[in-house]
């Protein structure tokens, strides 16, 4: 745990909060271009939608390289933002994927009374505590957080970790819904290239 409050106060922090959202936007890209290539063979306008997502997605992956460093605080706040503009166009290449399959028409956390967004909710209700059994079994503390402020009462460190693996719980939801391949194929899916996190040896 000191050598996790001695990472917050270092550029390692900065480091880590990029690592997470940069991530993130990679896993979001490789997951649509890989449940829609069926996609786009047959549906022109995904295609399209496609190349116009990894253009963007390189502009804002370069934006997320040139954060190092400096103070954690104001490169949280232009992460979150990063963050912001590519969760706007993985949801809508999510909502054209599902167009005929399931109802679909944004991402709703509370109140959903769709079942797409009511199993995504389930799913992450049930990540939070396991994440959060995970940290204290390494010795960290889960309100210890980078890409999210430390607040009191807020598990801020587990919200990192869980935004880390966001991709993946998206993807055990897409089978049960039409998805070519089935829930073999979706396994596969599921973004390999979420961080890997242990307690920095600061």
């Amino acid at each position: 745990m000191r050598a996790q409050i001695r990472a917050q106060e270092s550029g390692w922090a900065v480091e880590f909060a990029r690592e997470i959202v940069r991530s993130k936007v990679k896993n979001q890209f490789n997951l649509l271009r890989y449940l829609g290539k069926y996609e786009a063979r047959e549906r022109p306008g995904f295609k399209i939608f496609l190349g116009m997502m990894a253009r963007r997605l390189d502009d804002l992956t370069g934006a997320i390289r040139g954060l190092r460093g400096g103070d954690v605080t104001v490169s949280r706040e232009r992460l979150f933002a990063i963050e912001g503009q590519a969760a706007i166009l993985y949801w809508e290449g999510v909502r054209f994927l599902l167009e005929g399959r399931g109802e679909f028409l944004s991402r709703e956390r509370r109140g959903a009374t769709d079942p797409i967004n009511r199993l995504l909710n389930y799913g992450y209700a049930v990540l939070y505590p396991r994440i959060q059994n995970a940290c204290m079994r390494q010795g960290l503390d889960p309100g210890l957080g980078f890409l999210h402020a430390t607040q009191e009462g807020k598990a801020a460190l587990v919200l990192d970790l869980v935004t880390a693996r966001y991709v993946q719980g998206a993807a055990s939801v897409h089978p049960a819904h039409g998805f070519p391949g089935g829930a073999q194929d979706a396994a596969r899916s599921r973004a390999p290239n979420a961080p890997r996190i242990s307690a920095p040896s600061v």
